[in-house]
């Protein structure tokens, strides 16, 4: 006898007040704009965190964020903001456009410590490590385990 086990597709939860704030000012949320608010939200968390915070002057840099930890180590951060992946998971982008034609190739190894991912739709961020991404090609599923995992930078 063969048990079927009925699994329910994922649904991204909707997006509340960042979208509904857009909208109430007649503003659309661009791919540019998504970087830059979770941007903002990383750098909140972190310094709550009570962690020393250097911020890239410029738009495209390979690292984000420089963090210096408790212990004083400095640690490279990438911040991606999440999208939908084709099966409706939340997934992080291991891509960063390169060159004048901006071709999506994935980051070169050693370029960040840590990726984290920010999902727009629920408030919450996804830390990984580059050992945790260095064997894949070009995105992250985001998982239970790596949400808010702000004690990976320690």
């Amino acid at each position: 006898m063969l048990l079927t086990v009925e699994r329910q597709r994922y649904e991204m939860p909707r997006m509340a007040a960042i979208r509904d704030l857009a909208l109430l000012f007649g503003e659309k949320i661009t791919t540019e704009r998504k970087g830059r608010i979770a941007e903002s939200a990383v750098a909140l968390r972190l310094t709550i965190l009570g962690l020393r915070v250097f911020r890239s002057v410029a738009d495209g840099d390979a690292v984000d964020f420089l963090v210096i930890n408790k212990k004083g180590r400095v640690v490279k951060l990438q911040v991606k903001w999440i999208r939908k992946g084709r099966y409706g998971r939340p997934m992080i982008s291991l891509r960063h456009a390169k060159g004048e034609r901006r071709i999506p190739v994935r980051y070169e190894p050693g370029t960040f410590d840590f990726i984290v991912g920010y999902s727009l739709e629920d408030d919450k961020a996804y830390v990984f490590s580059s050992k945790e991404v260095s064997g894949l090609v070009s995105m992250v599923t985001v998982t239970d385990s790596s949400e808010e995992a702000w004690y990976k930078l320690k």
